[in-house]
């Protein structure tokens, strides 16, 4: 029996109470992770759904990294997160971090099978069928082929086509050391490939003029492939997939904790990939948001900006 409702079974139930003003032209959505980390930062990250919810952004999305990796990956903790969760007023998306599975092996978080433990999370977050009636959810799991993967989702808003993917720290879980993890990866690795493919293919198809991506690994631009192969599949797609793209693509994601705006994909030969940013969210102790601007009339698509609401800003010494 499942202790819970999901999550888009809670989408549902505030999309049956709310009536959000729907227009056409700009529209600004909300992404955070790696966040809450600690009691402090909780009450922090509380405050900041409230925020949220006075600035009605056309939806959230929690990027990952919901815990701190010490702290226990029981039943009890998927719950408190989506209690949390259930504060939001307006559409909410969320894509799981390492934290919440694939670390949940360490001693001080349980000692837990991280393949159990992704099951469980999927069951609680991401099992509903049903849709919200703003956004229609198109779920990879709706494939038969990739029937397990119902965390990753795609969902539009003209003219800008989103989607998650399942790409976690810790190397992306393809870690030899740890019992089970490479068949998951390897697994795991497929279904992201595919659905990346996808979403470029119906953005194509459509005339989009924006894709954004969002996951919770920093993927590592830069890094010598030898020590990233848990995210070289990745790099390999999404390089040709952004290459033979004419709009502009967005990269969301987690895990460096560091506000960062960039173009770091580069081809073979170095030479930057201009329609390609990359948004690393804040995290930890700077429990902040990032705002995301999309409008058509811009013929840059996308404005980002920070969203650090007075109330959370640091206190300034004398």
């Amino acid at each position: 029996m499942r202790i819970f409702p999901t999550l888009f079974g809670i989408l549902l139930i505030l999309n049956l109470t709310l009536s959000l003003a729907w227009g056409e032209g700009a529209f600004d959505f909300m992404a955070f992770g790696d966040i809450p980390y600690t009691r402090e930062s909780e009450a922090r990250f509380l405050t900041l759904i409230d925020e949220l919810n006075r600035e009605r952004p056309v939806f959230s999305i929690h990027v990952g990294d919901t815990k701190n990796g010490s702290t226990l990956c029981n039943d009890r903790a998927y719950g408190e997160i989506l209690r949390r969760f259930s504060r939001f007023r307006h559409p909410l998306f969320y894509t799981p971090g390492d934290n919440e599975w694939t670390d949940c092996h360490r001693f001080f978080a349980g000692s837990y099978d991280p393949v159990e433990r992704l099951q469980y999370l999927r069951e609680v977050f991401f099992t509903s069928r049903r849709l919200d009636r703003r956004f229609e959810i198109v779920r990879q799991s709706d494939n038969p082929v990739f029937g397990q993967f119902s965390e990753n989702l795609r969902w539009r808003l003209e003219p800008v086509l989103f989607a998650t993917l399942h790409v976690v720290g810790s190397n992306n879980n393809n870690q030899p050391s740890i019992r089970g993890a490479q068949a998951e990866y390897a697994g795991r690795n497929r279904a992201n490939i595919a659905w990346l493919r996808e979403a470029f293919a119906e953005a194509r198809s459509r005339g989009d003029r924006g894709i954004v991506l969002f996951m919770h690994a920093d993927p590592r631009f830069g890094i010598d492939p030898k020590q990233r192969s848990g995210f070289n599949d990745f790099h390999e797609a999404l390089l040709a997939e952004v290459r033979a793209y004419e709009g502009e693509v967005l990269l969301v994601h987690g895990d460096s904790h560091i506000y960062r705006i960039d173009k770091p994909l580069r081809d073979s030969s170095g030479q930057m990939i201009p329609n390609f940013t990359r948004v690393v969210v804040f995290g930890d102790s700077e429990t902040w948001a990032v705002r995301f601007t999309v409008d058509p009339s811009d013929p840059a698509l996308f404005t980002v900006r920070p969203y650090i609401p007075d109330v959370l800003k640091p206190a300034v010494s004398p």
